[in-house]
């Protein structure tokens, strides 16, 4: 029987095999189908209804980290549950996406939530969000509950000199905040924070009062983490981050302009 070899793509941390094996809508529905007993490679085939060769390379893999087990009969192989421990390991992600699920339902249902901001000042709402999560010299926690503001909290960040990795992310959790917003964050700080239960939101900017009413209005939403983001804030980075906030600040002055000729006009 051929080997699947999937833990040459892993070879640091067998748990990485392991977590791949699972990581196929196919190998899943395997899985399931032998929950029952074993079964011919045939009834799999049919089962799925894939071509032999893609069937074995499933079961293959799945035979690698011990999911599965063969018994050679005579006209082929019989295949099985090689260890239990694989339904209670899909039981456990689904209550792991269950309390994510939870967590994005909090705001619907109007549950309370505490939103982080990485900020430039002190100024509460009406501070800037800073693009360096890890650097800004403040952060601001804002309770809600629905679409009403119950608590504004800010505090002079304890690693605006140095931190370690997931010294911030840590910080953030204990404060238990369900979401951060920043202007920038690598996707190594993204995958902390969510593994924490924290839900990052990168690429905004402007002034916290407007990043929280676009987030309530459900403008603001997390964006995916980039498969490849340099851990260090570029110059383009902090460019970039420049004209955005150059156009914010344009747009306010706007408003500013029409609502003094309005007063104008109105006297």
């Amino acid at each position: 029987m051929r080997r699947g070899g999937c833990h040459l793509l892993f070879p640091h941390d067998q748990r990485g095999v392991l977590f791949f094996a699972l990581a196929s809508d196919q190998r899943l529905r395997i899985i399931q189908f032998l929950k029952s007993g074993g079964k011919h490679t045939y009834e799999i085939v049919n089962f799925l209804r894939l071509h032999p060769s893609v069937v074995s390379r499933h079961l293959s893999i799945l035979y690698d980290v011990g999911i599965v087990m063969a018994k050679r009969e005579r006209d082929g192989y019989i295949w099985s549950i090689g260890t239990d421990s694989v339904f209670k390991l899909l039981s456990y992600a689904s209550e792991i996406l269950q309390e994510k699920r939870k967590k994005e339902d909090k705001f619907l249902r109007g549950g309370k939530m505490i939103l982080a901001f990485a900020c430039n000042d002190e100024k509460g709402l009406d501070t800037v969000v800073a693009y360096h999560f890890g650097r800004c010299p403040y952060y601001t926690f804002i309770e809600i509950e629905g679409k009403e503001i119950k608590n504004i909290k800010v505090e002079k960040t304890p690693f605006l000199d140095s931190h370690q990795p997931g010294d911030v992310p840590n910080y953030i959790a204990q404060h238990r905040a369900d979401v951060i917003f920043t202007g920038g964050m690598g996707p190594k700080a993204q995958e902390h924070f969510s593994s924490l239960g924290v839900k990052p939101i990168t690429g905004v900017y402007g002034r916290v009062k407007d990043v929280l009413n676009g987030y309530l209005k459900g403008n603001i939403t997390q964006e995916a983490i980039p498969k490849e983001v340099p851990s260090e804030t570029t110059e383009n980075d902090e460019l970039e981050r420049l004209k955005k906030e150059m156009q914010f600040l344009r747009e306010k002055l706007l408003e500013l302009k029409e609502k003094l000729k309005e007063k104008e006009v109105s006297v």
